[in-house]
């Protein structure tokens, strides 16, 4: 197992003695999920999803802790999707960009728009996955980082259960159109309630959500079954993890996708 030493991290700020406590142990974490699925390999180049949210700008500072000190050479890259029906996505994009200043790494933001007519979460995620992968092919990159972590995995299983009558998740790792692209979760061992204390104390320009759908969503109304759940076992998250790893095991294939769960099958042309 490769030891995240203190005195290995180049620092691209000074950490006080609790930040480093935080990043150190949700390192760990990530090397966890990088020892059981090689998430990141010998010249990768990774494209990283960033809005202004928590998780996906603890992504992209882990992993450019991780780049510094781990013994693989990978490039990263920030990519943003600017959603134009959002209130104030200008003013988060502009936020986003001052901050990852201080990182040296590259940053691209496109703007996406669906009209006022086609706006639901699942068409919005879709969309924004659709983008993500025709820049990273058509700009080098053979992987894409996302953001999702233990809870979103949780919440996504449940999801499927409900609402698909199947038992599948996110999956750490996913290998996209003949292996030009493959998706990573680096986060999927990382709990929500262990990234917010990290976030906060390293001041991230983090931006209320948006979106208009946030609080009635399918999504929303699984968090609040799960919150309620976790008060009486602290192993239910967990369990519903272990449960997505026996029917991946028991249905290797996956032949029970959701039939309106649309892969995304675009053309990618240079």
């Amino acid at each position: 197992m490769h030891s995240f030493a203190k005195d290995k991290i180049v620092r691209a700020e000074s950490l006080n003695a609790k930040q480093e406590h935080r990043l150190h142990f949700l390192l760990k974490k990530l090397n966890l999920a990088q020892r059981l699925y090689r998430l990141i390999e010998e010249g990768d180049r990774i494209a990283v999803g960033v809005s202004s949210g928590k998780d996906s700008l603890t992504l992209l500072l882990l992993l450019r802790y991780f780049q510094e000190h781990y013994p693989l050479s990978f490039e990263l890259g920030a990519v943003h999707i600017e959603p134009d029906f959002q209130p104030g996505h200008e003013e988060r994009r502009v936020n986003l960009e001052r901050f990852l200043e201080r990182y040296q790494l590259p940053f691209a933001s496109l703007k996406m728009s669906l009209g006022d007519d086609s706006v639901n979460c699942f068409w919005c995620s879709w969309n924004r996955r659709k983008m993500l992968f025709r820049y990273a092919y058509n700009n080098g990159y053979n992987k894409v980082a996302l953001g999702h972590q233990f809870d979103d995995v949780v919440e996504t299983a449940l999801l499927n259960l409900f609402f698909h009558a199947v038992l599948e998740t996110m999956e750490p790792k996913v290998v996209f159109f003949d292996g030009k692209v493959t998706l990573i979760r680096p986060l999927v061992f990382i709990e929500e309630k262990e990234i917010i204390p990290f976030a906060r104390t390293l001041s991230f320009p983090l931006a209320q959500c948006q979106c208009p759908y946030a609080e009635t969503s399918r999504r929303a109304a699984v968090q609040k079954l799960l919150q309620g759940l976790g008060k009486n076992s602290s192993l239910v998250k967990r369990n519903i993890w272990k449960a997505t790893r026996k029917w991946l095991e028991a249905y290797p294939q996956r032949p029970h996708r959701p039939q309106n769960s649309r892969q995304i099958d675009l053309p990618l042309t240079k």
